[in-house]
């Protein structure tokens, strides 16, 4: 239209628009006007709607995890508990200022120990303050060293540390007056606590791998993901967020332990080993019980399983059941997250265009999810374990109930979709409802790698799965023929040799024994039996079947021949020699009509399984050097 030069106005107006397109094209994921999920994360984990938990105690230590466990519960404390009641009206009287809130992830860190305990253990934390414009102009070895400060910068500390120290004493004095920190303090690890932290999980470290490198064959005591090498010096260096998690799990115990008469509770991002006993649901987080818990007690599950399904009505609706299939809610995450199709849906819409709050609900549900499955899998010890098979399965339920919620809260969740994944293939064995999970992930979340992986395993384990259900089926099929019929040798072989193949040694052991009592037995059922044997090690059972052998064929040298062998491997020299006498007779009786026949003679020269017998004179005669 414009061949030469295009109109100025026109052309920049233009460009004033197409910022229009970015925003029309994602209003719909970035518009947060009345969420109000953010705002239930962090009030529900004091006050719990529904009337099913009570409120969180009173000076209370919450361990907050995941990024929205830190934020959402710290606006809450230092906040919107100093917002005026007639501004909150969904709850004028929310005030949590007593609670105490601190980051479990974070505790590694010397710095955020010093931060905390500024916060809540102010009368420790004075004696690792220095000044900053003093410390600042010190040398190396003065702070070192700590034996003198030099002029300068004790000019420094006069003109600006110490009235900074003293404006800054009375803000934090008219704070503390006014309730921005809980009045009591409580104990927060000191650096010789951390230090004693550290060198307890670097002693473990050490001997966890130096028991892999001594016992290569034994289970590795190596956590997956713990990343532990030695150096060239022989000192022990460990590396990874593994590592960093665990020495922060010391910490926590440090703070639990040192602070009896608080009360805990904790929203999980990294699973911390040692609070596994002590977990129980407490609405949207967890509380952290003062004793270990044998036994999750109905009671237990019923206010979860009544709690979360309230719960899903806020965001999903509440639709999901114990028996709810898993391609039910594939479906359903297909529909919606993925086609945006409404129809039928009972949920809150802006649930579905809110990614972080799928995410955070997720990992909420799929935490206690994660506790549950703990008591079902190979790191329990065993007090904690079901103790019946009743208790076991009420345990399986529960926890399939909460990972079906987690998964549907957020189908692309890798977190979510690992662990439902492995508690429905290690736990209940079921690979395609795994595998369904893990591909409804894959369509959501296409370009996620470790999610197309675990997509293909679950394939080939589908795969396995059904060769080993027809191979069942076919056990199954040849059991009961030869139940039917144990004149049919080949027929009792077959079923040994598929026995074999599912390492059911005593119910081989068993066939084979029958087909050798057999009354139409030959020699080549024995030969096959006398393989059988040989395959499992049953050398008892393998010198009766050669013996049985030698009298189906006694003019066979072979059969002979390894009697013998086998009688001198169970060191019965003097039988050996006799078997062995005589399949050399009846091999040079053989090579006589035919030279070209095998030689045993020559053979038993070499042949290991005499070596027992090579000092007998008996042997030395019968098999003379050459």
């Amino acid at each position: 239209m414009y061949r030469n030069r295009a109109p100025l106005a026109l052309t920049l107006g233009i460009f004033t628009l197409l910022p229009l397109v970015s925003v029309l094209s994602n209003w719909g994921d970035s518009e947060q006007r009345g969420h109000l999920f953010g705002y239930w994360f962090g009030h529900d984990m004091f006050t719990p709607p529904f009337d099913i938990y009570p409120e969180m105690t009173r000076d209370a230590i919450l361990f907050g995890g995941t990024d929205p466990g830190r934020f959402c519960p710290t606006y809450m404390i230092f906040c919107e508990s100093f917002i005026p009641p007639r501004c909150k009206p969904r709850d004028p009287e929310f005030d949590r200022r007593d609670v105490y809130i601190i980051t479990q992830n974070a505790l590694a860190d010397g710095t955020y120990l010093h931060y905390i305990r500024a916060h809540y253990n102010k009368s420790a934390q004075r004696q690792y303050d220095r000044p900053f414009a003093q410390e600042l102009l010190r040398s190396k070895n003065e702070r070192e060293k700590n034996y003198e400060t030099n002029l300068l910068a004790r000019i420094a500390y006069k003109l600006i540390d110490r009235p900074l120290l003293y404006i800054g004493e009375r803000i934090e004095a008219s704070r503390r007056a006014e309730g921005v920190y809980p009045p009591t303090e409580i104990y927060i690890p000191s650096p010789r606590d951390s230090e004693l932290c550290f060198r307890e999980y670097y002693t473990g470290a050490q001997r966890r791998l130096e028991h892999d490198q001594r016992f290569p064959n034994e289970p590795r005591q190596i956590r997956p993901g713990e990343e532990v090498t030695f150096t060239a010096d022989g000192r022990v260096q460990v590396s990874g967020q593994v590592a960093v998690m665990a020495i922060n799990g010391l910490l926590t115990k440090v703070i639990f332990d040192q602070n009896p008469t608080n009360e805990f509770f904790v929203e999980e991002s990294f699973p911390l080993d040692w609070m596994y006993p002590h977990l129980t649901p407490f609405g949207i987080i967890m509380k952290i019980n003062r004793q270990p818990l044998p036994q999750l007690t109905e009671e237990v599950f019923s206010k979860d399983h009544e709690f979360w399904s309230n719960y899903s009505e806020r965001l999903i609706g509440n639709w999901i059941t114990y028996d709810t299939p898993v391609q039910e809610i594939a479906d359903f995450a297909l529909k919606t997250f993925l086609r945006h199709n409404f129809s039928g849906f009972e949920g809150d819409r802006r649930f579905v265009r809110d990614d972080q709050a799928q995410k955070a609900f997720s990992k909420l549900r799929s935490s206690i999810a994660g506790v549950y499955a703990w008591r079902l899998g190979p790191d329990c010890p065993p007090e904690y374990r079901p103790r019946t098979e009743a208790e076991r399965q009420r345990l399986i339920k529960e926890t399939d109930f909460a990972f079906r919620q987690a998964f549907a809260f957020c189908p692309y969740s890798p977190e979510a979709v690992f662990r439902y994944v492995n508690f429905l293939v290690s736990v209940q064995g079921r690979v395609e409802d795994a595998r369904i999970v893990a591909e409804t992930c894959a369509r959501l979340d296409p370009f996620n790698q470790q999610v197309a992986g675990l997509v293909k395993n679950l394939s080939q384990a589908k795969n396995q799965q059904v060769m080993m259900q027809d191979a069942n089926a076919h056990l199954t099929k040849l059991q009961s023929e030869w139940n039917n019929s144990r004149t049919n040798l080949q027929l009792g072989l077959n079923l040994a040799g598929a026995l074999l193949q599912f390492q059911q040694t005593a119910a081989a052991v068993q066939v084979l024994d029958q087909i050798m009592a057999s009354t139409n037995l030959d020699s080549s059922a024995v030969v096959a039996c006398a393989q059988g044997y040989l395959q499992m090690g049953n050398m008892t059972q393998l010198e009766a079947a050669l013996a049985r052998l030698t009298v189906l064929t006694p003019d066979s040298p072979e059969a002979w021949y390894d009697l013998a062998a086998i009688k001198s491997t169970l060191g019965k020299p003097q039988e050996a020699i006799a078997a062995l006498t005589t399949a050399v007779s009846l091999s040079n009786a053989r090579r006589a009509q035919s030279p070209s026949a095998k030689d045993l003679l020559a053979e038993a020269r070499t042949d290991p399984r005499f070596e027992a017998l090579k000092t007998l004179p008996e042997f030395k005669a019968l098999v003379p050097a050459e």
